[in-house]
């Protein structure tokens, strides 16, 4: 365990968690926490089920992610998942996980990709911490009745300390939504890079992704560890 509180603890994530941690995600993410999912192109969410959307590379690619290590949980006093938080190490290379949704079948889930590349790329984080070690957190989500106690905040902070354990010497985030964004903010991350929705058009000019308020910017955050 890495610590418990309120009959909440939180540990690390084992790739055995994976299917629940999936259902988690799609009650608690997808569908109800990432504001992207509720303003995606056509087909609606509604029409089709976000998580099933190019599901098999996504499945590889988040084991592949727990397998790191990394990554960890929040649970209450029965074992039910309250919280969660992505990490892995990335590299220079990493941007071309991103380049290959261009040629994927193309939905809502392939346009939030595209977005993402796009934050990430214009960003230059990897140009501006060239050489550094880097952990990347994404996919953090918190059950729905458990949001505005702490928790998101609790598993930040864990993972911050997870990462200076293991000697990374830069911690970063990509938030497409106010709340993660404010909260790395609390925590004394820094905003480096800074995209308005309205601002950001697809390959047919159309503006894609037009969330309800406050959830108005792609933002990419980072904390340097490395003194």
């Amino acid at each position: 365990m890495l610590g418990t509180k309120d009959g909440i603890s939180i540990r690390y994530m084992q790739l055995e968690d994976y299917p629940s941690v999936k259902l988690f995600m799609r009650d608690n993410y997808w569908s109800n926490g990432e504001p992207l999912s509720a303003a995606a192109p056509a087909p609606a969410p509604a029409d089709i089920e976000l998580q099933k959307c190019n599901e098999q590379l996504r499945d590889e690619y988040y084991l592949k992610t727990i397998a790191q290590g990394f990554s960890i949980l929040a649970l209450d006093e029965q074992g039910q998942i309250v919280g969660q938080q992505l990490a892995e190490a990335v590299g220079p290379n990493y941007l071309d996980i991103y380049r290959k949704c261009h040629s994927l079948e193309q939905n809502y889930y392939v346009a939030m990709r595209k977005l993402l590349h796009h934050t990430l790329k214009e960003s230059q984080i990897f140009e501006r911490y060239a050489g550094y070690k880097m952990l990347y957190t994404r996919a953090s989500a918190v059950r729905s009745d458990m949001r505005g106690q702490g928790l998101g905040k609790r598993l930040l902070a864990t993972t911050i300390e997870i990462a200076k354990q293991h000697n990374f010497e830069l911690l970063a985030s990509a938030c497409s939504s106010y709340y993660s964004a404010k909260l790395r903010l609390s925590l004394g991350m820094q905003c480096i890079y800074a995209l308005a929705y309205k601002d950001y058009k697809d390959e047919q000019g159309v503006v894609p992704f037009q969330p309800s308020e406050p959830h108005t910017h792609s933002q990419v955050f980072v904390l340097q560890l490395k003194l």
